[in-house]
């Protein structure tokens, strides 16, 4: 992370929170870009809402400004999806108490109650990766795979939806391209957002044995893993699944390989 070499607590403090502002401004700019693109039609409300998903998830490249060097200020990088977590609360609690109320308080119109259903989960679980797993290998890869991988698959679930590919597991229809398009996506955001990580310095190898080929194979691992849990698991449960999979199969390539992928990459 970007460390104020030889700065005080508080000057630590005041750095932190002008970033969140920073991250708080990008969500709330992103929200209203997309809401631009709708009233235009340029966009649909599906497409929006779940460009509005990545937008949320790409909450973790703002890892690269957090100095986490003194104190727990680092903690404050859980504003955004902490944020969501609270809208999206308040909007189900509305939904549910009426339904036809929804449209009024989300500027893409009516959208279908999972959708705020699926955003609060993936805002608690950021939540939770920005406390214990802040600058892990680990959390980088699962927020690409719950974000990516989660909007690909829908995606091209509408792009085909003329001819579904499906078949049925614990009552419920699964679709072949969602899983394709999950699988696909989650390597995309993987290294969407890798990329910019590793420029920035902010990931750092932990071992003598982390490497291209180790990462590739651990990336590799972990999406064929995160896609078998998100075909076997109901809607409602599958981004859990997926995070208690994808925490477990990595301390298990941690174990194996003795590299780091889950160990914090933060002091303090």
């Amino acid at each position: 992370m970007l460390s104020l070499y030889g700065a005080s607590e508080t000057s630590v403090l005041l750095w932190n929170i002008t970033v969140t502002i920073v991250t708080l401004m990008y969500g709330m700019a992103g929200y209203a870009t997309l809401s631009w693109l709708h009233s235009r039609e340029w966009i649909s409300t599906e497409v929006g809402t779940r460009l509005n998903h990545l937008f949320i998830a790409s909450w973790v490249l703002f890892w690269t400004l957090y100095d986490a060097t003194a104190g727990k200020s680092w903690m404050l990088n859980i504003s955004l999806p902490l944020l969501n977590f609270v809208f999206s609360a308040y909007i189900l609690s509305v939904i549910t108490q009426d339904p036809e109320t929804s449209s009024s308080f989300f500027f893409f119109g009516k959208v279908e109650k999972n959708f705020f259903e699926d955003l609060l989960m993936l805002s608690f679980i950021l939540i939770g990766l920005g406390i214990t797993f802040y600058g892990c290998y680990m959390a980088i890869l699962l927020t690409a795979i719950l974000g990516w991988g989660w909007v690909f698959g829908e995606q091209i679930t509408s792009f085909f939806s003329k001819k579904p590919m499906t078949f049925r597991l614990h009552g419920e229809d699964r679709n072949v391209l969602e899983i394709f398009g999950f699988f696909i996506g989650s390597w995309i955001g993987t290294f969407v957002y890798l990329t910019p990580l590793a420029l920035a310095d902010v990931l750092k190898p932990f071992s003598p044995t982390f490497d291209l080929v180790t990462l590739l194979m651990t990336v590799a691992t972990l999406t064929v893993v995160a896609t078998i849990a998100y075909s076997i698991t109901s809607r409602g449960w599958r981004k859990i699944i997926i995070t208690i999979f994808i925490i477990l199969t990595t301390l298990v390539i941690d174990g194996l390989l003795g590299t780091s992928f889950i160990v914090l990459s933060i002091e303090g």
